[in-house]
């Protein structure tokens, strides 16, 4: 997703829903790209984490308005750049955080309960001079050149120590009822782990 639109020195990156195991990646991979990122997470608890993890900013969504308070945090711009694995009713408001030629990347339909129905009700004042994508991974893998250059990428910065997944727990295989339970309570941060 951060190839999409070119994350660079001086972007602003804002990413929905930061404990998962991909806002975190988002984190630590927009900040090696020399952006300054902005992360959500519904519990204040939480919070320290991500800044631990790298965000620069954390906005807990159950106690401030996105909106409010991303264009305080950027002086009234808003982001270049927001990640969203929501989607759903929310991205109108992320469309307000963001900057006039910034772009919101859809990647997920956790809002959404069945996949096939997804829609987006966006008021077209709300898109006007800004855009909004869904990205997959298909993009990437039906992509040789580009598949390419994120491998390259993702092993350098791993080797750099850049990038160092967050496992929150880990389950023997006996206990995967117990995983998917403890999955399906989005309490977690970053990823589980099932060993066999």
């Amino acid at each position: 997703m951060l190839t999409v639109q070119r994350v660079k020195p001086g972007t602003t990156v804002l990413t929905i829903g930061a404990t998962s195991g991909v806002g975190l990646a988002t984190i630590q991979i927009a900040r090696d790209l020399g952006a300054a990122v902005i992360a959500t997470t519904r519990k204040r608890r939480k919070a320290a984490a991500l800044r631990d993890a790298g965000a620069h900013h954390v906005i807990v969504t159950e106690e401030e308005k996105l909106t409010d308070r991303v264009l305080e945090l950027t002086g009234g711009r808003g982001v270049d750049l927001a990640l969203d694995p929501v989607a759903g009713p929310s991205v109108a408001d992320i469309l307000a955080t963001t900057a006039i030629g910034g772009y919101v990347l859809i990647y997920g339909v956790l809002g959404v309960p069945d996949f096939t129905t997804a829609r987006l009700d966006l008021p077209l004042p709300a898109i006007v001079m800004k855009f909004v994508s869904y990205a997959t991974v298909w993009e990437l893998v039906l992509n040789p050149p580009r598949m390419e250059t994120a491998q390259a990428y993702i092993r350098d910065a791993h080797r750099r120590g850049v990038i160092k997944p967050v496992i929150d727990r880990t389950f023997p295989l006996s206990e995967i009822v117990a995983a998917h339970q403890y999955l399906d309570g989005r309490d977690l941060f970053g990823k589980i782990v099932v060993l066999p």
